[in-house]
């Protein structure tokens, strides 16, 4: 059993221990030792880390009553180490959890209320209480924990035996009987509490209740404690100076000159607003004669102008009346009107020109569009865009790969995917078969290229497979694309499928070689796959790489890659690729880890490897899947901003398993996008 050093001082920062144990886990070590010092994740409070004898400690944890010591690097077993606490780290949260003790022991008892939930992290403590307390009563409660900080009143520990413990009044969320360590600040509190805390609390310095939120039957508060009071204070204050320079007034004086010149800026956008209006029907009288078109463009104007401006000349066109507002580079609003042509059936016709966001009914329709002016005013019937063209724009496109929902195809939630991820811009999306290349997927992902396409205007790519399918079924699969209008073929291999052995076709070099002789594909663009780390059937990267060959010989036109982890992995890809011939345009294939099972799932399928730090980032987070997401998707924001800046990529394709939320984070935040 380790001795607990944090149990006997709080305040022991370095300490010799003996190495009981290390066992490798992943990519990190599982480090016990006969004595430890370091807190292990607890009570609400976050595990300490440090080091141990050299080794970075990554995080502690109790198991099983154990306390494993979770390193970035393997210890001697039977050796002696130093050992050391990052110190600022564990004070900090020593002086936190001490605050959260003084004010839900204040609340206890004047209210009665519990403390029924605590999180102490990076950003200040989240405590509710099991009822409500007004803000009123909340800044008194603020003001009388401090006087109990400024008492530097003393802070002890009890360990009471189970037949002792019945005597103690103490509070806490479980039902305690035995092995119970109670937490007394003198005359305040009592509280079973497994954390270390200050010896005193003027150790504390200072507490502050920064906002209170009801919930339910209860509230819930956020407070701060100690240096990080501190640091919150200092910051408001720098913001108030600065404020205060800008409108020229005391700190004291800061709101009510704010409140000054609120007034005096609705004084001026009313007589402002008097001049637009004049303006707009000004522009209205000009254009109310009978015309064959109205339509204008402004920089920025309100929708409410817009629609005031289309209701006074719509009556007066022949054609239509529309108004846009807005640039090209940050896209058009638009309200378009006619009393003769119906709008939706000719919205829809020009959505595959551009990207448009936006419906209505046959008489107005309104939204938002991306394109030159010149293509709005007089939108092209030229066909729908060849991937290959996306490429000659210049910078790195970055694409989207989505997948058909199982069963039935709902249109509501094809629907509801598409209308999240118009919004990022992609350059295209590819449309996967069913899961698994079920048959009879083919119809599904022909038909979500079309919505794709015609109502939302993004240039698509319908995936076909080949290893479980004859050539007949191939060609009808392709006709199933040809007939949604389909001008992007993305030609795989495929996933083996259980049960099935009927197949014409081993390689998608075949699959390519046998579209390509249909002369019905003839201005179809075809792409194909490529394996960075080789495919998982294949021993060796150059055969595999010489395979890639004959896919490029065999009629592709572009390339999307399987997922990876290791940029250094591609470039060394994309480089021997290059030596064998290979030039066509190249997207790295990205996935962004949404969870372990995932991850785990992928390698399995594809052969990714793993580099140690998404190893370590996996293990760290394995219990809090949001900060796991939240690290991840940094993670692959850098790692495609590395991609675009070395050049080796012709573009992104992101695996986005149907989550738009997770390309709309990657789209807001990589650099050098398209």
């Amino acid at each position: 059993m380790t001795e607990k050093l944090y149990y006997i001082d709080s305040h022991i920062r370095e300490f010799d221990a003996v190495v009981i144990s290390c066992e490798e886990d992943g990519g990190r070590f599982r480090v016990e030792l006969d004595r430890t010092a370091f807190f292990p994740e607890g009570g609400g409070q976050c595990a300490d880390t440090g080091s141990l004898g050299g080794a970075e400690v990554l995080d502690v944890q109790e198991v099983g009553g154990r306390i494993i010591h979770f390193c970035a690097s393997p210890l001697a077993v039977g050796k002696s180490v130093h050992s050391s606490i990052d110190w600022e780290k564990r004070f900090q949260n020593m002086q936190s959890h001490s605050g959260e003790h003084i004010v839900s022991g204040l609340v206890h008892n004047r209210f009665g209320f519990e403390n029924v939930g605590f999180h102490l992290g990076a950003d200040g403590m989240i405590v509710d209480f099991s009822g409500y307390v007004t803000p009123d009563e909340l800044r008194e409660i603020e003001l009388v924990a401090n006087e109990i900080v400024w008492q530097n009143k003393k802070i002890n520990t009890l360990f009471p035996a189970s037949d002792e413990l019945i005597r103690y009044n103490y509070r806490s969320k479980l039902e305690l009987t035995e092995n119970v360590r109670l937490v007394e600040i003198e005359g305040v509190d009592l509280c079973a509490c497994c954390a270390p805390h200050v010896k005193e609390t003027g150790e504390i310095g200072m507490i502050r209740i920064f906002e209170s939120q009801r919930r339910k039957d209860g509230v819930r508060i956020r407070m701060l404690a100690g240096k990080s009071a501190l640091e919150d204070y200092l910051l408001k204050e720098r913001e108030a100076l600065r404020i205060s320079n800008l409108l020229s007034a005391k700190v004291g004086d800061i709101s009510s000159a704010a409140e000054r010149i609120l007034t005096e800026r609705d004084a001026l956008s009313y007589k402002l607003r008097s001049y637009e209006l004049r303006e707009l029907d000004g522009i209205i009288s000009e254009a109310s004669t009978e015309r064959e078109r109205f339509v204008r463009f402004f920089d920025s104007l309100p929708k409410e102008d817009m629609l005031r401006i289309i209701k006074g000349v719509a009556p007066f066109c022949k054609s239509v009346a529309a108004v846009f507002s807005g640039s090209e580079e940050c896209g058009f609003k638009f309200i378009i009107a006619s009393e003769h042509i119906a709008l939706r059936e000719k919205l829809n016709s020009i959505r595959p020109l551009f990207t448009i966001k936006g419906g209505g009914s046959d008489k107005m329709v309104q939204g938002s569009i991306f394109g030159s002016r010149k293509d709005i005013e007089m939108p092209s019937e030229a066909g729908k865009m060849k991937i290959t063209e996306i490429y000659k724009k210049g910078s790195v496109p970055i694409s989207y790969e989505i997948f058909p929902p199982k069963g039935e195809l709902e249109a509501s939630d094809v629907r509801s995917v598409l209308n999240s991820l118009a919004d990022t811009r992609p350059a295209y999306i590819s449309v996967t078969c069913s899961a698994g290349g079920s048959a009879g997927s083919e119809s599904k992902t022909s038909e979500l290229c079309r919505i794709t396409e015609r109502e939302f205007g993004i240039v698509s790519a319908a995936h076909i497979t080949c290893i479980n399918s004859t050539r007949a079924g191939v060609d009808e699969a392709a006709e199933s694309i040809r007939r949604a209008g389909i001008k992007n073929m993305l030609a795989l291999r495929g996933d083996r499928r259980e049960g099935c052995s009927s197949s014409d076709f081993r390689y998608g070099a075949e699959l390519i070689e046998h579209l390509r002789r249909d002369s019905r594909n003839d201005g179809i663009c075809i792409g194909a796959g490529c394996y960075p780390e080789g495919h998982v059937e294949c021993d060796e990267l150059d055969i595999d790489i010489a395979h890639l060959r004959e896919k490029q010989d065999a009629g592709a036109e572009f390339l999307i890659s399987q997922l990876f982890f290791s940029n250094s992995s591609f470039y060394n890809f994309i480089e021997k690729a290059r030596a064998r011939g290979v030039t066509l345009p190249v997207d790295a294939g990205i996935m962004p880890i949404m969870g372990k099972s995932q991850v785990t799932r992928m390698i399995f399928l594809c052969g990714a490897s793993l580099p140690s730090d998404v190893v370590k980032m996996l293990y760290k987070y394995e219990s809090d899947p949001e900060s796991l997401m939240r690290a991840s998707l940094e993670r692959t924001v850098r790692q495609i901003d590395e991609l675009i800046a070395s050049g080796a990529a012709d573009g992104i394709h992101l695996y986005t398993m149907n989550k738009p939320e997770v390309a709309k984070y990657i789209m807001e935040n990589v650099n050098g996008r398209i």
